[in-house]
């Protein structure tokens, strides 16, 4: 998710929810900035990250070992299939399972939109992360 929040902001969320490890990528200004945040239970290598992706490996200790991708996407629709195209070129799977999270910006069908300006069916289709 985006957080806005600057890296003394980040270490006190830490702190309070008593996690022991933190990743965090800085907004720009105002806007973006992502954290991953975990305890010991589980082995996280965070072998790529940008301002709107981090890619992790994540190993549960007991033998299961997936990749975790955390997604913000972005909120213009051009740069968000872009995005998606990065994503998928650079796709390192080792045969293992893959799990995509995060905020993608975008909606799968019109019951999901609130207010103003529904989005066109045609629209909704194009805009499929799948």
């Amino acid at each position: 998710m985006e957080t806005r929040a600057r890296d003394s902001t980040i270490k006190e969320l830490k702190r309070r929810l008593h996690f022991e490890n933190v990743f965090h990528i800085e907004p720009r200004g105002l806007f973006g900035g992502l954290c991953l945040l975990w305890n010991e239970i589980y082995n996280i290598d965070i072998y790529f990250s940008c301002e709107n992706h981090i890619k992790a490996r994540i190993d549960d200790r007991k033998g299961k070992i997936w990749e975790c991708n955390f997604i913000y996407g972005n909120p213009c629709f051009g740069r968000r299939r872009e995005q998606w195209r990065a994503i998928t070129a650079n796709n390192n799977n080792r045969g293992e399972p893959q799990l995509f999270i995060g905020d993608f910006n975008d909606i799968l069908s019109q019951e999901e939109k609130i207010g103003l300006h529904p989005k066109s069916q045609s629209h909704i289709r194009i805009t499929l992360w799948t």
